[in-house]
């Protein structure tokens, strides 16, 4: 695709990441204090393109997190085993520690389209990663943009769409992650029991911009409100086929310096596997809070 430089009013030079979706941001240095006086630009970029690159960057984890906190209040992880030492906002994620300790989350996955925390309450406003280290091949992140995808469905559907609720509980979020790794700890009582079952709208309405996309996890969601198991498999395998046409997605191939932050509440994406006995690969990662989707 043709990559054209492009500046808007707020002094940005951007160029599109792909013809699908995605904005990278150029000639930026997030370290320098400098760059919070073009956070107003940055949001108004990031409500439009939805993922926002920017390139070659070299943060301290202050400088990661103060960026981040630009998009919204952070959510602190709860996963603390995997957190960077003195930074509860960051979470470690690949196969190699930093110099500084923390067990880094890894989760050498198969290709699992969904959108950040779905199964919760208020699942994530939007999710941001930095690359420390990345492997020179596989470890793609892949993203649809569930608003193009919503609105290329023919009218009748985007009807139906508009009226039907994902239920999402954690047990069946829990068998799916066990599927993929058979070791994990075994789900409690207590924890069921803290996680009660939610429902969201399978079509959400953005609510910064009011614009409706797609908005389900295809592989962690127990069924739709008021069908059978059988037709909502039929549904949102059908969705995420639609979905995942390549007219839709972006592939991100991860560089050392990449921040990369993406809208949760109107994409979809998906990891994809490297080798990770030849390969190693570190990302810190913070989360924005979100709300209650509508």
């Amino acid at each position: 695709m043709e990559t054209t430089v492009q500046t808007d009013t707020s002094g940005l030079e951007t160029r599109a990441l792909s013809s699908a979706l995605g904005v990278e941001v150029l000639n930026i240095d997030l370290a320098t204090s400098g760059s919070d006086a073009l956070a107003p630009a940055f949001i108004d970029l990031f409500n439009r393109a939805a993922v926002v690159a920017f390139r070659g960057q070299s943060l301290s984890p202050e400088r990661l997190i103060a960026f981040s906190r630009h998009f919204g209040p952070l959510e602190p992880h709860t996963d603390f085993e995997h957190l960077l030492p003195g930074h509860r906002e960051i979470m470690l994620v690949g196969n190699v520690a930093p110099p500084c300790g923390g067990q880094p989350f890894f989760h050498n996955a198969m290709e699992e389209w969904h959108t950040d925390l779905i199964q919760t309450q208020t699942p994530n406003a939007a999710t941001v990663l930095y690359a420390i280290e990345s492997p020179p091949a596989g470890a793609t992140t892949r993203f649809i943009d569930a608003r193009a995808a919503y609105d290329a469905l023919p009218q009748t559907d985007r009807n139906r769409v508009d009226a039907m609720q994902g239920v999402y509980d954690i047990v069946t979020f829990d068998n799916e992650m066990r599927r993929q790794d058979p070791h994990r700890p075994p789900l409690t009582e207590e924890k069921i029991r803290r996680n009660p079952p939610v429902s969201h709208p399978i079509a959400r309405t953005h609510p910064v911009t009011g614009a409706k996309s797609l908005y389900f996890a295809a592989d962690i969601i127990a069924r739709i409100d008021g069908m059978s198991d059988e037709e909502s498999r039929s549904v949102v395998d059908g969705l995420l086929s639609h979905a995942s046409q390549p007219e839709f997605v972006y592939a991100h191939r991860w560089k050392d310096g990449d921040v990369v932050i993406w809208d949760n509440r109107c994409t979809l994406h998906t990891a994809t596997p490297f080798d990770a006995d030849k390969y190693r690969r570190l990302l810190y990662r913070t989360v924005i809070a979100g709300e209650t989707p509508y």
